[in-house]
């Protein structure tokens, strides 16, 4: 949710300077810029998200494995 609030205000901010301007250079090389920035941005946080997931994971699979720790009672 962050990270989509982040890129949103990156984008909007690029857009309303560009329009404030009203600089054609402004509008094809800033709002650009900012865009790309915005994506790498966007990408990064995805790839740290992940990672941090699937770390997670591997260090804590032995705890998903429920079958091999139960221990049959019989009756």
């Amino acid at each position: 949710m962050l990270l989509t609030i982040v890129i949103a205000v990156l984008i909007i901010s690029g857009v309303a300077i560009g329009v404030a301007t009203s600089s054609d250079a402004v509008m094809f090389f800033v709002v650009p810029i900012i865009i790309i920035v915005s994506i790498v941005i966007g990408l990064l946080g995805t790839y740290l998200i992940y990672g941090s997931y699937v770390t997670f994971y591997k260090e804590n699979r032995a705890r998903l494995n429920l079958d091999d720790e139960i221990e049959y009672i019989e009756a």
